[in-house]
């Protein structure tokens, strides 16, 4: 059994060489973790945080530091002494021409560095700093003074583009380590230690020059260079550090000639982060997935699922598809697993619009790529079914005289009846059981059978599938659900949809955060506080409560702030044709939707994509509110038990704010109920999905503009 380490914490862990196939890591923090060699096909590792963990990523920053003080301290004290001391005379009577030699070979090394490479300009500078130490030896001390210009100069300058490149390389990996703050912190450092370095560099000069002359002292032309060495020091440590910072922004924002330096920094910030070096990660999901810093060196990706990956070019890559920076950025863009090609995720829409279970009735399906238009298309019948309407009311009438722990729904009272619980349990397993035997009899029919074959020849056990139903509004009542054919397809949902529908123009622009109106209403014999905590514990979720609010105090908020999500929990029904519903807002009030249609509309028209009402009996509710055009919602087909709902909405959130799509997330939470059925008959039925057909569910990640 694939083991399940969901939501763990496992920084610094050891998996190296374990066989891990299929292990859940979702939503893991994964810092620090050693998966080397590890077996992990088919693993799920979406959501997880890996890279450093902290104590690492501070010592890191601390060496990066270090080195920023120790190697500008060691670079300008060397450049300083070696000008100062091997070059005769003072630089120059002006006291300027110091300053415009180091600042004319830092412009050079810049221009040649973008266009040409760093090593091309360690190589160009250093053959320039010849020329220049000669032309400058010969102006300061004439045909003497040639070899010891060559000698400072070229020195010099050598000592110059060093330290660039390693200045250059500094910044680069403190910033990849910890980001801008730290590269900031290392350039201050780089100056500081270069001013220190320039006085230590004159200093030991004069020393020197003091134990190679004679009488012991130091020329007076040397001793007025001194101040002139210093300045032009420290105006090249700080033109040096403007260069290499540029130098380094460009680098991270990819440029080719450079890849070396941010290969570098990246392999100092992989020490002790999270490594996947060796592992075979065959059909490992990385969906969503933060890996800063992580290694990756020599693994498998076969099929590896990358969508939305963050971090990734920070990550050490190695010779895998992800090193080059255009198929990353396919891979990371697409859900598509391996190569960039989108995964098959499928429409199904199945028009039923004057179907009822009287008489013979026409089916016409259409079957389509989410986005396109449909490539399928075939007509079939349906045969007349009235037993399959005396079934449903059977069942109907036992599943709510089961139904014994609070609800959220006042049931009307029923005439008096001596039966038991259990009598009634039995009644209603019974009715179930043979509603869905009726149902699939029904729908496997002769007649309908050529909509069934197109089915199964175009659509993939693979394919995510939304299947809209068309049909008159006491259709939606059937338990759709248990139609074998969604046994075959386990990324398929059914949805209901009126026959008639159109498109609303939506504002809506990408957000930090997912923005929920959660409104909890009449709460009476029911636990609507466990709702709200759930609510509470979801991630990038901005959630406005309403707690039984007045008429006015909902209207208000649905009219004044854009939303993507509105939940309702509280009790509500339908009325006795399903056609309307309402919702019980507090103790003593109930409203239709036409009493908010107004409210709503202006929801809608800013940005509102999804309705879940987490109370009794809601398909009423649907229907009206499908003919507001909202995209979809989310209801409770007849009395829903306090736990069941809260079941529900518990596994609904985590699956769907995890990143399923909106369909799967549906189905998952809803089988998860099976395991409630013993004391709640039927719990799987109860949720359902009810779709505006022109209209895609956006995801989690979309609603925070990362689709």
């Amino acid at each position: 059994m694939p083991q399940d380490f969901k939501n763990k914490s496992l920084q610094g862990y050891s998996f190296k060489g374990e066989n891990l196939t299929g292990a859940d890591f979702s939503h893991s923090d994964i810092r620090g973790a050693d998966f080397t060699d590890a077996n992990l096909a088919g693993a799920n590792f979406s959501y997880t945080k890996a890279g450093l963990q902290l104590h690492s990523r501070i010592s890191l920053v601390l060496i990066s530091l270090l080195l920023s003080v120790f190697s500008s301290f060691a670079s300008v004290l060397a450049v300083t002494f070696a000008a100062y001391t091997l070059f005769p005379y003072s630089i120059s009577p002006d006291k300027v021409l110091a300053t415009l030699l180091v600042l004319t070979l830092f412009f050079f090394f810049f221009r040649v560095a973008l266009q040409e490479g760093l090593v091309s300009a360690v190589v160009s500078v250093s053959i320039c700093g010849v020329v220049l130490g000669a032309i400058i030896g010969l102006v300061a001390g004439g045909l003497a003074g040639i070899a010891a210009g060559v000698v400072s100069v070229t020195i010099t300058t050598a000592i110059i583009a060093l330290m660039l490149v390693v200045t250059t390389l500094i910044i680069t990996m403190a910033h990849t380590v910890a980001g801008r703050m730290v590269g900031g912190a290392a350039i201050a450092l780089i100056l500081a230690g270069g001013m220190i370095g320039a006085i230590a560099g004159v200093t030991t000069g004069k020393e020197v020059i003091k134990v190679l002359n004679e009488n012991g002292t130091v020329p007076a032309l040397r001793e007025a260079a001194a101040v002139d060495a210093i300045f032009a020091a420290w105006t090249g440590t700080l033109a040096g550090v403007l260069i290499a910072a540029y130098i380094c922004w460009r680098t991270l924002k990819g440029n080719h000639r450079l890849a070396w330096i941010k290969n570098i920094a990246i392999n100092f910030a992989t020490k002790g982060s999270t490594s996947f070096h060796g592992a075979d990660l065959t059909d490992v999901d990385f969906s969503y997935a933060i890996l800063e810093h992580t290694d990756l060196r020599a693994s498998n990706t076969t099929r590896s699922l990358w969508y939305q990956c963050r971090k990734l070019d920070s990550a050490r890559l190695g010779n895998t598809l992800l090193a080059e920076p255009k198929t990353r950025h396919l891979l990371v863009g697409s859900y598509c697993r391996g190569l960039p090609q989108p995964i098959e995720s499928k429409l199904v829409i199945l028009k039923l619009e004057k179907a009822n279970l009287r008489s013979d009735s026409t089916a016409t399906l259409q079957i389509g790529t989410e986005g396109t238009h449909p490539t399928v298309q075939c007509t079939g019948e349906l045969p007349p079914a009235l037993e399959i309407s005396r079934c449903y009311h059977q069942w109907q009438s036992s599943y709510r005289h089961s139904i014994s722990s609070s609800y959220r729904l006042e049931i009307p009272e029923t005439q008096v009846t001596h039966l038991s619980r259990q009598e009634f349990l039995a009644q209603c397993y019974e009715s179930a059981e043979d509603l869905h035997r009726r149902l699939n009899w029904w729908l496997n029919s002769e007649q309908f059978r050529i909509v069934k074959e197109e089915l199964l020849a175009t659509l993939s056990k693979s394919d995510s599938i939304r299947f809209i139903l068309q049909a008159d509004h006491q259709l939606w009542q059937l338990p759709w659900h248990l139609w074998d054919f969604f046994d075959r397809y386990p990324k398929a949902e059914i949805a209901f949809s009126t026959g008639s529908y159109k498109a609303v123009e939506k504002s809506s622009s990408p957000q930090s955060q997912v923005r929920i109106l959660a409104i909890l209403g009449n709460s009476t014999a029911i636990d609507v506080a466990k709702d709200r905590a759930m609510l509470e514990q979801l991630p990038d979720a901005a959630v406005t409560f309403l707690v039984e609010p007045q008429r006015q105090e909902l209207n208000h908020q649905l009219w004044m702030q854009p939303w993507h999500i509105l939940f309702f929990a509280g009790h509500s029904a339908s009325d006795a044709n399903g056609k309307t519903g309402q919702i019980s807002i507090n103790a003593t009030e109930s409203l239709t939707v036409s009493e908010l249609k107004y409210a709503l509309r202006k929801a809608i028209a800013n940005g509102l994509h999804l309705a879940v009402f987490n109370s009794c009996d809601g398909l009423g509710l649907a229907h009206s509110l499908a003919d507001l055009q909202i995209p979809q919602m989310i209801v409770m087909r007849e009395p829903v038990p306090d736990l069941v709902a809260q079941e529900f909405l518990k596994h609904f959130l985590a699956t769907f704010a995890g990143g399923l799509p909106l369909y799967q997330a549906v189905r998952e939470a809803r089988e998860k109920l099976q395991g409630l059925e013993k004391l709640f008959p039927c719990a799987t039925w109860l949720p359902v999905i009810c779709q505006h057909s022109a209209e895609v569910p956006p995801t989690w990640q979309e609603f925070l503009g990362f689709g």
